[in-house]
């Protein structure tokens, strides 16, 4: 799985798919709290994909927007 880093605070970041086919960026890190798990059956990817991971009972990736200290910058205008 390829990381980045984010432009504003620095953190590690995948970029993975979501079911509905955009691209969102999530911590690295998987946490008891994080909602989404990795689709094993997208290997290799062009980038992961992303399930729901709630109720799996397992660690799970958390959207980066929602923990990132700047994420007010990346939001767009609506």
């Amino acid at each position: 799985m390829k990381t980045s880093e984010c432009r504003t605070c620095g953190a590690g970041i995948i970029w993975a798919e979501m079911p509905s086919g955009k691209m969102n960026c999530f911590d690295v890190q998987a946490s008891p709290a994080g909602a989404w798990a990795l689709d094993d059956r997208s290997y290799p990817p062009k980038a992961a994909k992303l399930v729901r991971a709630e109720g799996s009972g397992e660690a799970g990736f958390t959207s980066h927007f929602a923990t990132c200290p700047q994420a007010a910058e990346h939001r767009r205008a609506r």
